[in-house]
Parts: C-alpha cells; structure tokens; sequence
C-alpha cells in the first residue's frame, strides 16, 4: 500500500491524540484479558474495527455488549443505534488497516 499518508487533518487520521487513545484501549485490553491471549487479541481487534466502523459498514461483530460500545448496547436494548460520527470518538480510516495491523 505505497503511498499511503497515515497523518494528516481530516476525519479517520492518525493524529497524535487518536494514536495516545488507541495506545490507552490497547493497554485496557491486555490489563482486562490478563493470562488469556486470544481474549486480548479479541479485545484489541474489536477496539480497531469498533474506531473504523462508519453508518455505511459497522463493524461491530467483536465488540462487548456492555457500556463502551454504544452500537451493541443499543442493539441490545432494542433500540436504533445513532450516527458513528456522533459517538465514535476515535475515528480511523479504513484504508489504514493494512499499515496497523503488522504492528
């Protein structure tokens, strides 16, 4: 994927915040999975896809039902989940994935 810009202003950068906010759910996610690899894997990929999700591709499938994934609380409680611009406060672009996921 040459060429591909990984900072930057727009909405799914990785900006130095988005960067320090992923580094702070990836080590909740090994704190919490302690002594259960693929349950932290689990947790950080959720955590990855939940911050790509958009209206037009919720992703969502590894997500917890509890409190911090607004979309799988909703479907929970019967009710329609609202826009991910609104609630997705760590916003990645999908095209990313492929320079994320080695690391």
């Amino acid at each position: 994927m040459k060429g591909v810009t990984l900072g930057g202003k727009k909405r799914g950068s990785l900006k130095e915040e988005t960067i320090k906010k992923l580094t702070r759910y990836y080590t909740n996610a090994i704190r919490k999975n302690k002594g259960d690899v693929e349950a932290m894997k689990t947790a950080i990929y959720a955590t990855l896809f939940h911050c790509m999700s958009t209206d037009q591709k919720p992703q969502h499938k590894k997500c917890s039902i509890d409190l911090w994934c607004l979309f799988q609380s909703s479907l929970a409680r019967g009710r329609k989940p609202g826009f991910h611009k609104d609630w997705v406060k760590t916003p990645i672009n999908e095209e990313y994935l492929p320079k994320i996921l080695p690391i």
